[in-house]
C-alpha cells in the first residue's frame, strides 16, 4: 500500500507464495525512500499433534462409541473432522482420564460433567471431592468387615455353621436387616 512520497507514512506489501512470506517495507526519509525486502520461512502446519478417534479409542482403551457419547452430553469435544472422523487435541487424553477415575469414584456422568469448565479443563469441587472420599472410607470398613466375617465363616472351627455364635450373630443382624444392608461397622468378628 502506497502513501504520499511527503508523508512519513511506511509503505507495506506482503506476499505469501508457499512456505515463504515476503515482506516489502518502505519509509519515506526526506526525499529519498529506504526500502527493505524480508524473506520469511513461515511453518504454517500446526506442530500440535491432532488425533483421530480411533487413536483416541485405542490410547484410553474406550470404544469410539463411548467417546461420541461423551462428545454428544458435552463431556469432551472434537476440534474438527478430517473426512468423517471426529478430531481430538491430544490433551482429551487427560480428560478421559478424570472422567474414568471420576467413575470409578462413583461420581455419575453428570456430575463429572459439572467438574469440567467450558474451556474443558478440570474445575474440581474440592468440598463434593472430600464427601465423596468420606463415603469411600465408609464402603471399605464395610467391605472390610464383611471379608472378615466372610473369612470366619470360611475358618470357624465350630462342627456346623449353626454352633458358631458369632455366625448366628451375623445371621440374626442380615435377618433384622432384610434386603437392606447390614450394619457392618458393629460387627467385630476375629
Amino acid at each position: 500500500m502506497e502513501r504520499d512520497r511527503h508523508s512519513n507514512a511506511p509503505i507495506l506489501a506482503v506476499l505469501g507464495c508457499g512456505d515463504f512470506l515476503y515482506v516489502n517495507f518502505g519509509l519515506h526519509l526526506s526525499e529519498s525512500l529506504c526500502a527493505v525486502t524480508l524473506r520469511i520461512q513461515v511453518n504454517l502446519r500446526s506442530s500440535m499433534k491432532i488425533l483421530d478417534i480411533g487413536e483416541v479409542s485405542q490410547k484410553a482403551k474406550i470404544p469410539a462409541s463411548t467417546l461420541r457419547y461423551y462428545e454428544e452430553i458435552g463431556l469432551i469435544s472434537s476440534i474438527g473432522r478430517h473426512g468423517l472422523r471426529r478430531q481430538f487435541a491430544p490433551d482429551v487424553l487427560l480428560q478421559l482420564a478424570l472422567i474414568s477415575m471420576g467413575k470409578s469414584a462413583g461420581f455419575s456422568l453428570k456430575e463429572i460433567s459439572g467438574m469440567f469448565g467450558r474451556d474443558g479443563k478440570p474445575d474440581l469441587p474440592r468440598e463434593e471431592l472430600q464427601d465423596r472420599a468420606d463415603d469411600l472410607d465408609r464402603q471399605i470398613r464395610e467391605l472390610s468387615a464383611l471379608r472378615d466375617t466372610l473369612r470366619h465363616v470360611a475358618d470357624c472351627p465350630a462342627p456346623s455353621h449353626l454352633e458358631c455364635p458369632t455366625f448366628r450373630r451375623l445371621v440374626g443382624i442380615m435377618g433384622k436387616r432384610g434386603a437392606k444392608k447390614a450394619d457392618l461397622r458393629v460387627l467385630n468378628v476375629t
